[in-house]
């Protein structure tokens, strides 16, 4: 009986250490993110006073359904890669890509909810923000719809929604909806039942060849108890072609 409940320590201990929470980013190409990226850097259409009152809450779709402009396309694997400092996802931005944030629950209790979470962007190295790129993150606000649903509380200012550009970037679910582990999908929030992501935002910068680290700097739960963190490193690139003629120059002038 003691070796059988030893058992069961050891099996729930192993399995609340391999319990995390992780962002990474994908590229934009072969339709993962929105379904039109060419909204990609829409925070939201609506407009959130300091009262909390909503205007044109309707992100995902109007109250008769018709489709609004924040709209899943495809999620990743379930096994996408975060990137290290070897092997850094890779944007191609010479073929117009731009990078696409992500947040998984990674064998996380079922139900477990988040309601508070710091995101910073980074070069490898250096916990400074990265100031060089271009960022945009998702409020998902549907607050007109029949069942009324919001990603995250806080002001939204049209046109620039200067709240939803940031880096670091905070965010805050107290009478929102935030992100709850969960295996049904809902699409108006960004969520993937199955691999249990959330999208949460994008990025953009120059071809640079800078490796940027995407961590969770602090994080907050509604219900469950937060586990690991990880993140990802990734960096953007010129095309496939750009390289090879960068690196044809760099033996040039190793020759000379």
């Amino acid at each position: 009986m003691k070796k059988a409940l030893c058992l069961v320590v050891m099996l729930a201990m192993v399995a609340s250490a391999s319990a995390t929470v992780r962002v990474f980013i994908t590229s934009s190409a072969g339709g993962l993110g929105l379904e039109n990226p060419a909204n990609a850097f829409v925070p939201t259409i609506s407009t959130v006073y300091s009262n909390g009152l909503n205007e044109n809450a309707y992100d995902y779709s109007d109250y008769y359904g018709a489709p609004g402009p924040i709209r899943p396309g495809d999620f990743p694997a379930v096994d996408a890669p975060s990137g290290t400092a070897d092997t850094p996802v890779q944007v191609n931005v010479g073929e117009g890509q731009f990078a696409y944030v992500w947040l998984q629950f990674q064998d996380e209790v079922k139900g477990s909810k988040i309601n508070g979470l710091l995101v910073r962007v980074s070069e490898v190295g250096s916990s400074d923000p990265a100031s060089n790129l271009t960022y945009n993150w998702y409020l998902c606000n549907n607050m007109g719809l029949p069942q009324p649903t919001k990603r995250w509380d806080g002001n939204a200012t049209p046109p620039a929604y200067p709240e939803w550009h940031n880096n670091p970037q905070t965010f805050v679910a107290i009478t929102a909806y935030g992100l709850q582990n969960t295996a049904l999908d809902a699409p108006w929030n960004l969520w993937d039942g199955t691999g249990r992501y959330a999208l949460l935002g994008a990025i953009n910068g120059e071809a640079d060849m800078k490796k940027y680290e995407i961590s969770i700097i602090n994080i907050s739960y509604a219900s469950g108890t937060p586990n690991g963190l990880a993140g990802g490193v990734f960096q953007f690139v010129p095309e496939p072609a750009s390289l090879l003629l960068m690196g044809l120059a760099g033996l040039l002038l190793r020759r000379r």
